[in-house]
């Protein structure tokens, strides 16, 4: 048998810039837990978090009925010299 270790990720909801709560979740992916900020209230935006920093914001539009998903690129690419 073997032992599936998932990664842990951070969310933080904000409400107005001030943070409101946040919690950990288990998941196989950062798409995975973005899932779990689904259902919350159109006012808070959300900033996923793993070992490696902050690998996703999800935030309100201005259509209430949807909402901004973001996520952070790996590497940034370089800029010319």
């Amino acid at each position: 048998m073997r032992c599936v270790v998932m990664p842990t990720f951070r969310i933080f909801y904000f409400r107005h810039n001030v943070l409101d709560h946040a919690e950990e979740v288990e998941a196989p992916s950062v798409v995975d837990a973005a899932a779990r900020v689904s259902g919350n209230p159109p006012d808070l935006e959300a900033e996923i978090w793993s070992d490696k920093g902050r690998v996703g914001i999800i935030g309100a539009s201005r259509d209430a009925a949807h909402q901004i998903v973001e996520f952070i690129p790996k590497s940034f690419p370089r800029m010319p010299s």
